[in-house]
């Protein structure tokens, strides 16, 4: 079967090396950069999240339903990460109530499911990286 093609951001995204790389946790494939995040006040079912602008290498797990929420009916989709299918959090296609239509087109991660890299991660670390990350496909 093999690994599936991975997106990266522009080169120009990760000048700064304050900005974090967001990964999955499970297989480390980039998501998202830690300035796209707008709110770290989020819960998802299984604890702290994070509401942001936009990812790269998830899909969609299902169909968009209808669903209750603290906040809120927002019509959402869960969301998985594209190349070892870990569940990352959820979108939010539309919200009913006008206070809560800024979350429209945004994405919930939460945090049990991501972790944080440096930027100035150096290529032989990364390599690294990739590699445990293979053998634990492997082997899982």
């Amino acid at each position: 079967m093999g690994l599936m093609c991975t997106n990266y951001f522009e080169n120009y995204k990760y000048d700064s090396p304050k900005i974090q790389i967001i990964t999955c946790k499970g297989c480390s494939s980039h998501l998202c950069l830690s300035d796209l995040i707008i709110s770290d006040k989020f819960s998802g079912s299984s604890g702290p999240a994070y509401l942001v602008d936009s990812l790269i290498n998830f899909e969609f797990e299902s169909q968009f339903q209808e669903t209750e929420m603290l906040t809120g009916i927002y019509v959402v989709s869960k969301i998985r990460c594209h190349q070892c299918k870990s569940i990352l959090g959820w979108y939010y296609k539309k919200a009913y109530s006008y206070r809560e239509t800024y979350k429209e087109g945004k994405f919930v991660i939460e945090k049990e499911f991501i972790k944080f890299i440096d930027n100035n991660s150096s290529t032989n670390a990364l390599i690294e990286n990739a590699l445990k990350n293979k053998f634990r496909r492997r082997y899982s």
